[in-house]
């Protein structure tokens, strides 16, 4: 081998490493079932207002909604400002692990009477859950959020 030619084989050497590590990083950053990204986030962030006001017509209905949670159901109850149960509700909601936030169910729930609307799921994972319900009925729409462990 010449003298000196190891330099630029080093600087090879160097920049191939760094790519390969670059690489790697790049892999493990997208393969992470923790990290999810927020579907039009960026919509979202312009519609931040409508959405708090979304959220304050809710309040302003008066309804309430109890949530019962085990590893495989789910039931929310709802009442009016007058405490009665409301029946006759299409209620969605949007459930999702805090530690594996891609892992998203979505769900219509069943209604079984008196107020309560029901959802039988293996949620498969303990921990502490996030639930996103929409309860519709007439031109009334209420939104609720709730955190629970499992």
């Amino acid at each position: 081998m010449k003298s000196g030619l190891h330099w630029p084989l080093m600087i090879v050497a160097l920049l191939t490493c760094s790519v390969a590590g670059n690489v790697y990083m790049l892999i493990r950053a997208n393969s992470d079932p923790a990290l999810a990204v927020v579907p039009y986030y960026y919509q979202l962030a312009v519609m931040w207002v409508a959405s708090l006001l979304l959220m304050a017509d809710s309040e302003a209905l008066g309804w309430g909604a109890e949530i019962t949670v085990s590893a495989h159901r789910v039931e929310l109850r709802l009442t009016d400002d007058l405490g009665k149960p409301i029946d006759d509700a299409e209620v969605k909601v949007i459930a999702f692990p805090n530690a594996r936030a891609q892992h998203v169910l979505t769900s219509s729930l069943q209604s079984v009477g008196d107020g309560t609307y029901a959802w039988a799921q293996d949620f498969g994972r303990p921990g502490l859950w996030e639930f996103r319900f929409v309860a519709k009925k007439g031109p009334s729409r209420y939104e609720h959020v709730a955190r629970e462990m499992l």
